[in-house]
């Protein structure tokens, strides 16, 4: 199996040129496109084919893609949390929590605070830091506004 990109400007010939590699290619060949050039893609296989369908190739987005992978892997069932669920459920983590993080209290009712944590949230897994991570970097830190902004993010969602 191998991967390659093809690259361009406008009107260089690139569509054509994959096409035929595909057509030309034996075994089943994956054509990722932009979610919205799925059809014209299809469309566009099926005319420089000398055949009449296309039975080896898929077209697909990157979206599909990543659909049909997970359908594969038994995983396409899980229910993904979207931002207005993982706001929802900070907001109500926040509600239960009012004593202990007094200084989240005075900011989460303001417009747009819930996103902005959820946020932080996303990039923390994004880039693996965990509570231990936080400690490390709390460690480095000489005291001050950020330090002490650090510990009180640890402590909430520790």
């Amino acid at each position: 199996m191998s991967f390659q990109f093809v690259l361009g400007a406008t009107g260089t010939g690139k569509t054509e040129y994959v096409i035929k590699k595909m057509h030309q290619d034996q075994g089943p060949v994956i054509y990722i496109v932009p979610e919205q050039y799925t059809l014209q893609a299809q469309e566009d296989v099926i005319k420089l084919s000398k055949a009449k369908g296309i039975l080896d190739i898929e077209v697909l987005s990157f979206n599909r893609l990543v659909y049909r992978y997970f359908d594969e892997l038994g995983l396409a069932d899980t229910a993904m949390i979207h931002d207005t669920g993982k706001s929802m459920l900070i907001r109500k983590i926040l509600e239960n929590t009012t004593q202990e993080l007094t200084w989240i209290q005075k900011h989460r009712k303001k417009q747009g605070y819930m996103e902005e944590l959820n946020k932080l949230l996303k990039e923390c897994h994004q880039y693996n830091v965990d509570v231990d991570t936080l400690d490390a970097y709390i460690q480095k830190l000489s005291p001050g506004l950020l330090q002490d902004k650090l510990k009180r993010f640890k402590s909430a969602f520790a």
